[in-house]
């Protein structure tokens, strides 16, 4: 079962996602959840129109190098 609106919500402030949104690594970290199940329950939220893509941002590779990840933010929260 996919969480709900209101799920996403409480998601998004515990990783205190910033304007631009989360990343798939922040989410997973905030639901307990393995990198591969955390972005099949954001497809999922995608295909529902409760989350949209939001661009990239700036992060650190493991290895230290900075690269760009896809942002994910809730659909209607384009402003923060």
């Amino acid at each position: 079962m996919a969480p709900t609106v209101e799920k996403w919500k409480a998601v998004f402030a515990s990783v205190g996602a910033d304007v631009e949104g989360a990343s798939s690594e922040e989410i997973a970290e905030a639901l307990g959840l393995g990198q591969r199940a955390a972005r099949i329950r954001i497809r999922k939220a995608i295909k529902s129109n409760v989350l949209m893509f939001a661009g990239r941002k700036k992060a650190m590779r493991i290895d230290g190098v900075p690269t760009l990840v896809p942002v994910y933010r809730i659909v209607g929260e384009e402003d923060g």
